[in-house]
């Protein structure tokens, strides 16, 4: 993991990753939720971002939403929907997951659990 520092999320607008939630791509602009229940638009690719935090904890759970997995607080499997699997994170949120990523997303959590 990288130490912490700010990254460009767009325009001048620099921000603490520790401080992001998640983000959801919405055409090419890029949705930032942060921790304290704000939000903000940028004119940045998904794409771009996600290359902006890498080794800060940040996974890509489908094709439009990245999270940070230092506020995941649950993953759960709802059978009746013919397993489909959701993130719950701290703030109560509950994020879909692509059942393509879930492996790689428990795999990278206990990763996490140990070090």
């Amino acid at each position: 993991m990288k130490t912490e520092s700010q990254i460009l999320i767009g325009g001048y607008r620099k921000i603490s990753p520790s401080d992001i939630l998640m983000l959801k791509a919405d055409t090419n602009y890029t949705i930032t939720y942060l921790v304290d229940g704000s939000h903000f638009l940028s004119a940045t690719t998904l794409g771009i971002l996600e290359e902006r935090l890498k080794g800060f904890n940040f996974f890509r759970t489908h094709r439009s939403t990245l999270i940070n997995l230092n506020y995941v607080s649950l993953l759960a499997a709802r059978e009746y929907l013919n397993y489909d699997y959701q993130i719950k994170l701290n703030n109560s949120l509950n994020i879909q997951i692509s059942r393509r990523k879930v492996t790689d997303f428990i795999r990278t959590m206990e990763l996490m659990a140990v070090n």
